[in-house]
């Protein structure tokens, strides 16, 4: 860090000076007893779970901006941000396509190479919940690094309420405001909501950086009803993003000008429906997305003009079905059984023309390629726990997959084309153990499996983009890993404290190699294997004499990939990067103000498994500076500013094109009438 001390305690002098103390403070920034369903296949405590989670509650939603889903996640251990034209989620140094999104407990699917992005809108979302490490049992397939379960929001507790919220991002001279009607009589709740943003190109300490600008809007409305035991709900969206991708290297131009979501689901949820039968769920899902991805290569080599331009369009049609039953048979104990369904198609349509000249002449070669695949998984899953003791609770569980993937048509400029077919049955298996020492704390520990299907695009699809172009291979396996953890977690009125150390071994990693002989072409292969290790914190302090709380989140952490190349650690993760920082939580009237002071930032890292000349192979340490101001009511009311990049920090974060904003300010505000 290159900023002196004396400007970091002038900057959390102002922050508090703008927020005066009044009154003693009434809520904590973590929350260890909210519920979440992630780690265990029935809501548990945070403070309880055996998995290693995080639950992002609605009053820490509303302290921050939101100016994307992405934004939430930066506080949270193990988590990082991958940005691309939209935003992914990386965990434990997990590719993302390798961590599972959901919305509702219904997952989202992704078939291209670069994983699934957050496809909803901030204004939105009631919680977020993430889980770090292999959950394949509980949570299916696509669970190597992590999950994120994403909840909307339901009716409001009144027959109408009108909530409004905005936002401008001065680093994009963007953004972003949000308009929702809910309620509830009769039994019956409705919530109806409409989103827009537009945010320009992002202003760094090097200047914008063009083209890099994303817009998105949304729709989404939930209808539900209650009655006796027995809840059933409805929920839709559509959700629509365009984005263009910034990318250093001159001639290459990469757009994405449309990736639309469209998503109706029908949830039912039963309780005490017996005296053995606890809670009984079923959910069913249709969703679609409409993808459009340009690319555009211009080259000299060696004094001749090579241009390559290719566009995607694909279509992908899911349907999915979740049940699930949770049975007390015996006392002190507790089984959940569950099944799974669901069905991806694929239907893309690629077009590419070459044109090359040359002292000699030029030529053009255009080739069109048109794909249909589908793939089936069905999976069924048991979880039993059991009270060993008064306060040692231990559960264990399974999951058994089968899955079968078809390509129904190929065709290469209008001529069919071999075509096969992969299927796989495989069982994964996770055992915990959790002792509550007393009130305060509780250890516990871990052994989970993760289970990563290939994707259509992996399996049967020939891609071209940034430059290369990349073969699909049907006799691809799965991808799978195991993950151990020890965990501690330490709750009073003064400290705070969640630590957990995890060790993963992933086998039968997907990559694109090269064959020799073979010029600007790769193909998918079982080639990688990968080894973690490392330790999470999160720790808050409060003093009961003043309203002042310091706490950090960081990760430490090695990552070992294995290819047919490189058996090495610099595998682009840092090996440090945390959260530190300082709040001050008051009191004044109705309003909560909280001034929240903080450094954050990572170590430097490598990516060995990158060509040498690709700009994102290494990235310089860095730490920012960064003030936040809140004020919120008990109505969710706020009100707020952030000043980001105090320093004007110029920064990248690896593996990225994108540098990150320069000194800047996001201002928001919401009101519920």
């Amino acid at each position: 860090m290159h900023f002196k001390s004396s400007k970091l305690w002038a900057s959390l002098v102002l922050g508090n000076a703008l927020l005066a103390t009044a009154g003693t403070a009434h809520s904590k920034a973590y929350q260890f007893e909210q519920m979440t369903v992630l780690g265990q296949a029935q809501e548990t405590e945070v403070f309880k779970n055996p998995a290693s989670v995080t639950v992002i509650d609605r009053a820490t939603l509303d302290k921050s901006a939101g100016q994307s889903v992405a934004s939430y996640l930066r506080n949270v251990p193990g988590v990082q941000i991958i940005e691309d034209g939209v935003e992914r989620i990386s965990i434990r140094g997990e590719d993302s396509r390798r961590v599972a999104i959901f919305i509702d407990g219904q997952k989202l699917t992704d078939h291209t190479e670069y994983g699934q992005p957050l496809l909803i809108d901030p204004a939105s979302i009631e919680r977020i919940e993430v889980l770090r490490g292999s959950s394949s049992v509980v949570s299916g397939g696509r669970a190597i690094g992590g999950v994120v379960n994403i909840v909307t929001k339901k009716g409001a507790d009144k027959p109408l309420e009108i909530s409004t919220q905005a936002g401008y991002f001065s680093a994009t001279k963007g953004y972003r405001a949000s308009t929702a009607l809910s309620g509830s009589q009769a039994g019956f709740d409705y919530r109806l909501g409409v989103s827009r943003s537009e945010l320009n190109d992002r202003s760094t300490p090097k200047g914008r950086l063009k083209p890099s600008s994303t817009d998105d809007s949304n729709i989404s409305a939930h209808l539900g009803y209650k009655t006796g035991k027995h809840y059933i709900a409805a929920k839709a969206q559509r959700y629509d993003v365009a984005a263009e991708v910034f990318w250093k290297q001159d001639g290459i131009v990469m757009d994405l000008p449309k990736r639309e979501l469209n998503k109706v689901g029908l949830f039912y949820q039963g309780e005490q429906l017996t005296e053995t039968l606890d809670k009984l769920k079923i959910d069913v899902y249709r969703q679609t997305v409409e993808r459009e991805y340009q690319n555009n290569i211009t080259m000299y080599p060696k004094g001749r003009f090579f241009n390559t331009d290719s566009v995607s369009d694909d279509e992908q049609v899911t349907y999915g079905l979740n049940t699930q039953a949770e049975f007390s048979l015996i006392d002190g104990q507790s089984t959940v059984v569950g099944f799974e369904h669901e069905q991806d198609r694929l239907k893309t349509k690629k077009d590419k023309t070459t044109v090359v000249t040359t002292p000699f002449g030029a030529s053009v070669t255009p080739e069109k390629r048109y794909d249909d695949a589908s793939i089936d998984t069905a999976s069924v899953f048991a979880q039993h726990t059991v009270t060993l003791a008064e306060d040692l609770t231990a559960s264990f569980g399974a999951r058994h997959y089968y899955v079968k993937a078809k390509h129904d048509k190929s065709f290469k400029d209008n001529k069919a084309q071999a075509r096969n077919d992969n299927s796989d049955s495989h069982t994964v298996g996770a055992m915990s153990l959790v002792w509550q020492a007393n009130d305060d704390l509780v250890l516990r520990t871990n052994l989970s499996q993760g289970y990563v299907y290939p994707t259509l695009s992996q399996l049967f699809l020939t891609t071209s983009g940034s430059g290369g172009t990349k073969v699909g291979d049907p006799d691809l396996k799965p991808e799978k890993s195991t993950t151990f953890e020890l965990g501690a977690r330490y709750d009073t009125s003064e400290l705070l404290l969640d630590a957990t150390v995890f060790y993963s071994r992933s086998k039968d990693y997907i990559d694109a190699v090269s064959v020799a002989g073979i010029n600007n072409k790769e193909f998918y292969r079982n080639a990688d294997k990968a080894k973690s290790y490392g330790v999470e914190l999160l720790a808050e302090k409060s003093f009961q004499n003043n309203n002042f709380r310091p706490y950090s989140t960081a990760t430490l952490m090695r990552r070992k990939i294995t290819t047919a190349k490189h058996d090495s650690y610099d595998s682009g993760v840092p090996s440090v990067f945390a959260r530190v920082g300082l709040k001050h939580i008051s009191q004044w009237n109705t309003f909560e103000r909280e001034a929240d002071l903080f450094v954050q930032g990572a170590t430097s890292a490598f990516n060995v498994t990158k060509e040498p000349n690709n700009e994102s192979r290494e990235a310089d340490g860095y730490a920012t500076l960064n003030l936040r101001l809140s004020m919120t009511t008990e109505k969710n009311n706020s009100f707020g500013i952030e000043l980001n990049n105090l320093t004007n920090k110029t920064y990248r974060p690896i593996d990225e094109q994108l540098y990150g904003a320069k000194r800047s300010a996001n201002v928001f505000a919401s009101y519920t009438f």
